[in-house]
């Protein structure tokens, strides 16, 4: 995916490979994949390619389980950073009628503003807080309503 990074197809096949590596495994696998740069190659991904909905669709699943397994012994280990949070709310805005993109990502919003780092990120970035609010209250699928509530409770300052 590093050597091919402007190739669609490539970055489609990859991260759907990488998507089902990831949610059939271990956090052993998470941690590694980690390591070896893989969050910077999805981000990558969803940057390049921001049209293709499937590439959107996995690599918001992948930031998710990687999130998970990553927190679950280190709750401030946080391998979002403003980088990926843009792409992750970048997705939403292009995507905003796609309904399993929204439910992907606002699931991965849900899980991500319990962790201080994201909190922080948010409450300083004018420009990533801004558009999470926008967002949430904006359209948005009836599943993602908790969710969307939280953040509009959190961030509407």
């Amino acid at each position: 995916m590093k050597t091919h990074s402007r190739e669609m197809e490539v970055q489609k096949s990859g991260c759907n490979a990488i998507h089902q590596i990831i949610i059939a495994n271990s956090e052993a696998v998470c941690t590694k994949f980690l390591v070896q740069g893989g969050v910077f190659a999805v981000v990558s991904a969803m940057k390049n390619h921001l049209p293709t909905r499937s590439i959107q669709r996995d690599a918001i699943s992948i930031l998710h389980h990687i999130l998970q397994a990553t927190t679950k012994r280190n709750k401030r280990l946080c391998i979002l950073s403003t980088n990926e949070l843009g792409a992750i709310l970048d997705a939403m805005i292009c995507h905003s009628h796609c309904k399993s993109i929204q439910v992907a990502a606002w699931d991965l919003i849900e899980f991500a503003i319990r962790l201080e780092p994201v909190v922080r990120i948010l409450s300083e970035n004018d420009l990533l807080r801004s558009e999470l609010v926008e967002l949430a209250g904006g359209h948005h699928p009836l599943e993602c309503a908790q969710c969307v509530q939280t953040v509009l409770q959190l961030f509407s300052f």
